[in-house]
């Protein structure tokens, strides 16, 4: 009796572990290793209101194979919102990251601020790569050439 019960038990499991990874595996194909769609946007606006920095994340993967990035981006302020995160225009791009804790709060990387009108400051965080080699890529210029990027690498 108890024999039968392991059994239907074990047989069980095994339909449950084979349909997840099944769905795992669709999921991967559906999406085709593509960066596709953002997940969300965040606008900072300068302080003159001409431009407007605009920091843009992507995940994706599953648990196969899952990914965070993060795309910054400057832009004039009337740029439709669809234009704002094109690779062109980037000034930032790296896999998503966090800064060291703090006072008790761990906060995302990278941290935007307009220290006027045409000078933005970017702060970010590289202490994942302590356990992964990361690709950052920085542009000390918007497309315009009309802002200037600064950036500060914190832990």
């Amino acid at each position: 009796m108890i024999r039968n019960g392991f059994r239907i038990v074990t047989a069980v499991l095994a339909v449950v572990g084979f349909g997840t990874v099944l769905l795992l595996l669709l999921g991967f194909a559906l999406d085709g290793g593509s960066m596709g769609e953002a997940d969300g946007a965040t606008f900072v606006t300068s302080p003159n209101g001409s431009f407007k920095a605009v920091l843009t994340t992507w995940t994706s993967g599953g648990a196969i194979s899952p990914y965070c990035y993060d795309r910054l981006t400057v832009v004039p302020v009337g740029v439709p919102t669809d234009k704002t995160s094109a690779s062109d225009m980037a000034v930032f791009e790296a896999e998503c990251a966090t800064f060291a804790l703090r006072d008790g709060m761990i906060e995302n990387s990278p941290s935007i601020t307009w220290e006027g009108d045409e000078k933005l400051k970017v702060k970010f965080s590289i202490s994942g790569s302590a356990l992964e080699p990361a690709t950052v890529k920085l542009r000390k210029q918007d497309a315009s050439g009309r802002i200037a990027v600064g950036f500060e690498v914190q832990p």
